[in-house]
């Protein structure tokens, strides 16, 4: 499993649009019913979204690229965005229920 963490600050304006589009792609996961990914967005109240995203080691077996809503999501992202996000490996240092079952260092 590997971890991933996405920052990004989105314009005043689109931050509602840019959240409802990341909603859309929590419902396709949930009836899709994944158990391959873990995926958790947060939004600060400036308008920056982090995105930590727990996906299989082969980047070709994460499923959240493959969804629809994803993407519609990515779909001319940089209009809604200050700046092209920051993606970053990530690990896990600390873990107390926030994050199901994961490898721990």
């Amino acid at each position: 499993m590997r971890f991933t963490l996405i920052r990004y600050q989105a314009k005043p304006d689109r931050a509602a649009d840019n959240r409802g589009l990341i909603e859309a792609v929590f419902r396709e996961l949930a009836e899709t019913g994944s158990q391959d990914v873990g995926y958790l967005v947060l939004e600060l109240e400036d308008g920056t979204f982090m995105h930590l995203v727990a996906s299989p080691d082969d980047p070709v077996e994460n499923p959240i690229p493959r969804l629809s809503a994803f993407k519609a999501f990515t779909a001319n992202i940089g209009d809604r965005q200050f700046a092209p996000a920051l993606s970053v490996p990530a690990k896990v240092v600390g873990n107390y229920r926030m994050l199901a079952a994961t490898e721990q260092p």
